[in-house]
């Protein structure tokens, strides 16, 4: 199964863009709080523009995983849980960015005098955040390769006070140190940089070098960076270009004490639990213990199938749209039953995020205007 993209062209982001900066409201309520609909085809990305503001609602804290917690890890100490019941729909982050690159974003160079920059309890902020293993990054792999035989070299030393130090000893670490200390402080940032930072724009990657030079494309969220992984999220992380804010939402009601958490895998929702795995494993150094990649869990089979069913459905629909204009009654009415099966696919794989929305987008806004076109409805 690879990676999909639901029907919202560039051309649709971008008109969708528009009007949001036309209107200068903040577009990121993904659902009503009050909203129960388990209709198929209604959608909040129909509602008129502006929308209403949605407050913020920080019902939330930072806690120690629990040893018994069922996705505890030995990368990350801590956790964001819910300190209220918490409602679908509720907004509950809503931050700027405390450090931003442009493109390609990954790049260390730009990253240090960013960093040195910030004022020490920023600094201390991203300090707190976890970090990705030397595997996950082809920086953090030649930050690893200069350090490991520095310190090699220079671990002699630390065995005995400076007062013992030889001749030999006081040129070694003056020849060291001044490579060794910055290095380290690379490694350390980039390593939470990597797995901490958010993409600031929908553009493809090879799209985005052709951005205005000093376009910013990469950001650092440190509160939205504390929600862990799962394969079954319930929130859903939106970066706002207007107000240069990344929102957090629930995307379905969250108990008192219970973890919040994102996916950090666009196409979670399509893919089985072994490639789920490689990919975390890949990019963050991570594993996922939810109940879509726990086989001994009782609904890990119906998120197999599940997620199986929207991958088939959602590569005949791609074929479709990409040639839609020219589509006939019968493949119209075909495409908006996919549409459905798709959407019921997604929510027995628990997405009731964006997901769902483009979906109920591409059904409202593409399938159903032709099919009333062509029957007079």
């Amino acid at each position: 199964m690879s990676a999909l993209r639901t029907p919202d062209t560039d051309h649709d982001h971008r008109v969708r863009e528009k009007k949001e900066k036309d209107t200068h409201e903040d577009t990121t309520t993904l659902v009503p709080v009050n909203d129960t609909s388990d209709s198929d085809t209604d959608t909040v990305a129909t509602l008129p523009l502006p929308r209403p503001q949605v407050p913020v609602l920080p019902h939330y804290t930072s806690l120690p995983i629990p040893s018994n917690h069922p996705n505890a890890t030995t990368t990350t100490q801590h956790a964001l849980f819910a300190t209220h019941p918490i409602k679908r729909g509720t907004r509950l982050i809503h931050e700027p960015p405390l450090l931003t690159l442009p493109h390609p974003g990954t790049q260390t160079a730009s990253l240090l005098p960013a960093f040195h920059a910030l004022p020490p309890s920023s600094q201390s902020l991203i300090w707190s955040l976890p970090a990705s293993p030397a595997c996950t990054s082809p920086s953090l792999t030649a930050l690893s390769s200069l350090i490991d035989p520095l310190i090699t070299a220079i671990h002699p030393l630390t065995t005995k006070p400076p007062s013992q130090w030889t001749p030999s000893d006081h040129t070694l670490y003056a020849t060291t140190a001044p490579t060794l200390i910055p290095a380290i402080t690379a490694y350390r940032l980039t390593a939470r940089w990597h797995t901490a930072r958010f993409s600031l724009t929908d553009l493809p990657e090879h799209e985005r070098a052709e951005l205005p030079e000093g376009t910013q494309v990469t950001g650092l969220f440190p509160e939205t960076a504390r929600l862990r992984h799962s394969c079954v999220p319930n929130c859903f992380a939106a970066y706002d270009a207007v107000s240069n804010h990344m929102t957090v939402h629930a995307t379905h009601d969250i108990p008192q004490g219970g973890e919040l958490t994102l996916s950090a895998l666009p196409d979670a929702y399509y893919t089985s639990a072994t490639q789920r795995a490689a990919s975390l494993a890949q990019k963050f150094g991570i594993t996922c213990a939810c109940e879509a990649c726990t086989p001994s869990h009782p609904r890990f089979p119906a998120h197999e199938a599940a997620r199986e069913v929207a991958h088939s459905h959602a590569v005949s629909l791609a074929a479709f749209f990409d040639n839609d204009a020219h589509a006939t009654l019968d493949q119209l009415v075909q495409a908006e039953n996919r549409i459905l099966r798709l959407i019921r696919a997604l929510r027995e794989a628990g997405c009731e995020g964006p997901e769902v929305v483009r979906w109920r987008g591409a059904l409202v806004e593409r399938v159903q205007p032709g099919i009333a076109g062509m029957t007079g409805g």
